[in-house]
Order: structure tokens, then C-alpha cells, then sequence
């Protein structure tokens, strides 16, 4: 029995969880009672997104053991994923009330609160009491520091994280985390590389990969107005001249595509790894529309900058087209965010 849990117990350290579950399913059908198995079978189906099977078992070990503390924060957790928040809370204190003197049971609590969206001070307080209780619970000040950066007190939010990356270096989560507050502060391009090394180290890491698509978002709306500013500038000289374009007029489209991917690396210095940018570019078909547009108007600027009279007004046309459309795309992301803050996932 014991090898049995101690192979799924490696299994799931290395994200392999459908395989320990089947492990962990064909040893409870043997021994039905083996509550540990149980409670790792449970958080298997958890690691897997299984919310319903995960379930059954939370229910099933507190049938067998309702007084048993690793059971309720496995229901805490459990329902928390399932958005089901009164009962994610209710299991968090039950196991308060249980282990007062252990440091899980408050560590949890916090976690519940932060994935429901409910932060407040008290969330806060949760996570300092964890940390009390154990001082080199890294995950206790990683949700201390998040609890905070929601909070907007970014100061001590940052104090957190970066005791929460001394006590556990290798922490993907509290990595993701100090990303975020690099943002928060306005420190895009430390953002930018924090999230491509998160999403290099674990490409299944949605949030990194979430934070990193806004990023490489935002640095497409700048990009976007040096576009719009060039055209402007070229679409005037058009107005201003009769004939073959001035010399200086040639310079329009090489400055301009300079200064994109000026705006591009500068934004995102540090953060070019190719695996994470080709992920966000796959895993987002509006960004690839905005991108394949703005990489076009790129190339017919140059054009219209080089054709005299006639094909180099429709190439400019053509530019204003493209630009149109990759901006559209801009907006539609904007607009998607907005709808995405105003109606969030029902809680249940």
C-alpha cells in the first residue's frame, strides 16, 4: 500500500496526474478504506481539472473521517476550483477550527479567498498568521504578497514576494507572482521577462500565459501608434506634393518600421524566447489577425513611401486598410477584457 501512494505521491510531484489517479483507482478498488490513498486520488483528479471526480472523493473522506483536517482542505481547495465559495470557506474554517496551532489550515484559507476573488484585509491577516505559524512557509508569504498586490499596497506586496523567491527559488507560482508586480508597477519589461520564463519553465502555466498575452497586448497598442502616426505623416506629404514623393519622403517607411520594432523590443526586452511568444501567438487567433495586419502595413508603408502618383496613394490606402483592421483587433481585445472584469465566472 505504502508503495503504492508513495508512486502516485511522484507522479503527481511531476504533474503526471491522470496517471496517478488510474494508479490510485485500481488500488482503492482493492482497499476502499485507504483513506491517504484516497486524499491523494482526490488531489490527482484535482491536478487533472477532474472537479467532479475530485468531489466524489472529498465526500467520500469525510464520510469516513469528517474530523480529519487534510481532508477538509482538500474539500476547501476542491470546491474552490469549482467556484462553489460558501463551501470552499466553510471547509477552510472547519479546518481552523480543527488544527488552530498548524499553519495549513490559514495558508488555505487565504488561497481560497484569492482564487474566489474575495480578497480583503482579512485575507492578509490569514496568510501573516501562517507565516507566524511557520516563517519558512514560502507559499504562505507568496499569498501574503498577492493578498496585498490586489489590495493595490504594492510596498509591502513586494517585501513578501521577494522573501517568498528567497525561501523557494525554483517557485514557478510566486515567479508568476513578482512578474505581476513588476506590472503593477509599471515595469513592463521585467514583467514581460518574468512571465516568458514562468511560461518557458512550464508552458501549461495559464495565468503566466495570460499575463504574458497581456503584455505582448499592450506593447501591440503602442506599436499600433507609431503606425497610425506615420501614415498620418506620409498621407499629409501625399497632400503636399505633386508628382514623385520628396526625397525626404522616402524616409517615412524605414524610420517607421525602425520605430515599431524599436517600440516592440524595447517593451519587451529580455522577454524574446521564442517557445512562450510563439505560445501566446498560437493560443490567441485575434492577436494573430492584428499581428499578420500590422506586419503588412508595415511592408505597404515602405511602398507607398517608394511608388510615385497614383500606385503610391493606393498603397498608402491599402496601409490605412491594414491599419484599420489591426487596430480593430486591439479594440476587440479591450472589449473582451471589459466583458470578462464585468460578468466573472459565476461563483455557484
Amino acid at each position: 500500500m505504502t508503495d503504492v501512494r508513495s508512486r502516485a505521491q511522484l507522479l503527481i510531484a511531476a504533474a503526471r496526474h491522470q496517471e496517478a489517479a488510474r494508479l490510485l483507482g485500481a488500488h482503492l478498488a482493492a482497499d476502499p478504506g485507504d483513506s491517504d490513498a484516497l486524499r491523494l486520488l482526490g488531489w490527482a483528479q484535482l491536478g487533472a481539472l477532474d472537479t467532479d471526480g475530485a468531489l466524489r472523493s472529498v465526500r467520500a473522506l469525510i464520510s469516513q473521517a469528517p474530523g480529519d483536517v487534510d481532508s477538509q482542505l482538500l474539500a476547501a481547495v476542491v470546491h474552490a476550483a469549482r467556484r462553489e465559495i460558501a463551501l470552499a470557506q466553510q471547509a477552510a474554517r472547519t479546518a481552523i477550527r480543527l488544527a488552530p496551532t498548524h499553519p495549513a489550515p490559514y495558508r488555505v484559507a487565504a488561497g481560497v479567498d484569492i482564487d474566489c476573488g474575495l480578497v480583503t484585509d482579512a485575507t492578509v491577516m490569514l496568510a501573516r498568521q501562517a507565516i507566524e505559524l511557520d516563517p519558512q512557509d514560502a507559499d504562505a508569504h507568496r499569498l501574503a504578497g498577492t493578498a496585498l498586490l490586489e489590495l493595490r499596497r504594492r510596498k509591502e506586496a513586494g517585501e513578501y514576494l521577494r522573501r517568498a523567491a528567497a525561501l523557494d527559488p525554483e517557485s514557478s507560482s510566486t515567479a508568476a507572482e513578482l512578474a505581476r508586480w513588476q506590472a503593477h508597477r509599471g515595469a513592463g519589461a521585467a514583467a514581460a521577462r518574468g512571465f516568458a520564463a514562468v511560461v518557458q519553465a512550464d508552458p501549461t502555466d495559464r495565468i503566466a500565459l495570460q499575463n504574458l498575452n497581456s503584455t505582448v497586448w499592450h506593447t501591440f497598442s503602442i506599436a499600433q501608434l507609431v503606425l497610425w502616426a506615420a501614415l498620418a505623416v506620409l498621407g499629409r506629404a501625399r497632400l503636399l506634393v505633386d508628382g514623385d514623393p520628396a526625397g525626404w519622403v522616402h524616409l517615412v517607411g524605414p524610420i517607421t518600421v525602425l520605430l515599431t520594432l524599436g517600440a516592440w523590443g524595447y517593451q519587451l526586452r529580455g522577454a524574446w524566447q521564442l517557445g512562450p511568444m510563439m505560445r501566446v501567438v498560437r493560443t490567441d487567433r485575434t492577436l494573430q489577425i492584428g499581428l499578420a495586419a500590422h506586419g503588412l502595413c508595415l511592408v505597404t508603408l515602405i511602398i507607398a513611401t517608394l511608388l510615385p502618383d497614383r500606385p503610391g496613394e493606393l498603397a498608402l490606402l491599402v496601409g490605412i486598410a491594414l491599419v484599420l483592421t489591426a487596430t480593430a483587433t486591439v479594440w476587440i481585445r479591450q472589449r473582451q477584457q471589459k466583458r470578462t472584469e464585468e460578468h466573472p465566472a459565476n461563483p455557484g
